[in-house]
Parts: C-alpha cells; sequence; structure tokens
C-alpha cells in the first residue's frame, strides 16, 4: 500500500483560491452598518468599523462580495502593484537558483481579482499589465522548478525556500511517487534481509576448497 495517496494530500485550483481567500485585503466601503459599533462579528472573527471611506482589512472572499454589489472599493496589495511585480519578475531572473519570497497564495490571489475585481484597477492598462506580469512570473518560477527537478539524482536535499503553494501542488505528485517508490524498496530490504544475512553467514562457515595449482 503507497504511503500517500495522490488523490487525498494534492489540492485543485478551486480549493486552494478556497483557502487563498481567507487572506486579508483592505477595502474602502461605501456604508456604514446600522449597529453601535459597526462591525461585523463572525465566526473567525471581527471585521470593522465599516464606514464610509474609511479603509479596513478584510477577508478576501467578503471584498469581493461587497464589490460585486458595489459596496466598497478594492485596493490591490501592495506586492501586486505594477513596479513591485516587475521588480520581482528581475530578482527572479537574476537569481537562477533561488526564489523571491511571495505571499504563498500570490497566484490565487492574483487570479481571483483580475478575474472578479477587474475595477480595483485604476486603468485598462495597469490590468494588462498586471496580468502579464503575474503569468510572466509565474512561468518563470515553474521554469526554475523544473529545471531543478530536472538535475535531482540519487540521494539530496531539495531546496525549495518561498515556493508558493500553487507552485509545490504542482510538484506534490513527483515527491509523493519518489516517496512511495522509496517505501516500496525499503520493504523489499527488510523482507529480504534475514534470509541473505543468514545465507551469508552459512557461506561464512563452510571449509573453503584449496585449489590445485600443481599442473
Amino acid at each position: 500500500m503507497a504511503l500517500f495517496q495522490e488523490s487525498d494530500l494534492q489540492h485543485t485550483p478551486d480549493e486552494l483560491e478556497f483557502f487563498a481567500e481567507d487572506e486579508l485585503i483592505t477595502i474602502i466601503p461605501h456604508f456604514s452598518l446600522p449597529t453601535r459599533d459597526s462591525i461585523i462579528h463572525g465566526i473567525q472573527g471581527e471585521w470593522g468599523p465599516f464606514e464610509p471611506s474609511v479603509a479596513i482589512d478584510v477577508p478576501i472572499w467578503m471584498a469581493i462580495y461587497l464589490f460585486k454589489r458595489k459596496q466598497c472599493d478594492i485596493k490591490p496589495p501592495e506586492w501586486m502593484q505594477v513596479d513591485a511585480l516587475r521588480e520581482a519578475y528581475e530578482s527572479e531572473r537574476h537569481e537562477p537558483n533561488d526564489f523571491m519570497p511571495l505571499p504563498n497564495h500570490y497566484l490565487e490571489i492574483a487570479h481571483v481579482l483580475l478575474i472578479d475585481a477587474k475595477g480595483c484597477f485604476s486603468s485598462a492598462k495597469e490590468y494588462m499589465e498586471t496580468r502579464d506580469l503575474v503569468d510572466q512570473l509565474r512561468r518563470l518560477r515553474s521554469n526554475k522548478i523544473n529545471d531543478g527537478l530536472a538535475v535531482l539524482a540519487g540521494p539530496m536535499t531539495a531546496k525549495l525556500n518561498n515556493v508558493c503553494a500553487m507552485e509545490i501542488n504542482t510538484i506534490r505528485p513527483f515527491f509523493l511517487g519518489a516517496q512511495n517508490r522509496y517505501l516500496k524498496l525499503s520493504k523489499m530490504d527488510e523482507g529480504a534481509g534475514p534470509a541473505a544475512r543468514q545465507s551469508t553467514q552459512e557461506d561464512d562457515t563452510q571449509p573453503t576448497e584449496r585449489r590445485n595449482l600443481g599442473r
């Protein structure tokens, strides 16, 4: 039986996006709540106070819900600014053996905002540049991961610092398969071990026949 089942441990992109929507993002509400403190009290925490034109941080899922109903503006995170993405891309290009630090769910967050909140970008040009830079960054990092996996051979440590959730998810089957094969080989060695050792010991106790070197 396999140590890890790929179907149990690998998430779908939709599942990862669902997890990412719990991350916080800044919004500018267009409303106030008809309560004493204008705060939403939820299972996962409290958010607010909701006052017009006062920036607050809320989960992404709440921001998208309010944005679609024209109840708020969404402020894209700093790392999603065009200049920040361009700088991250250049840093990735000049460091072929390292990954630049990015939010763990940067791909999922970018996808949600680019698809469900296009209006949060100041212009169509900014939207297109952001979309293109995120895609370039994704492809560059993916190529670096694939290049690193291609040279793995024998016992070694794989350095995966700053690899993000979606990126880890894409290479998970490779490592699960390698771990399962290692487990199978280990069990085979354990099963053959005692018999092999006994055979070796018996061979050592048998008298050695002298070779006749005479002609």
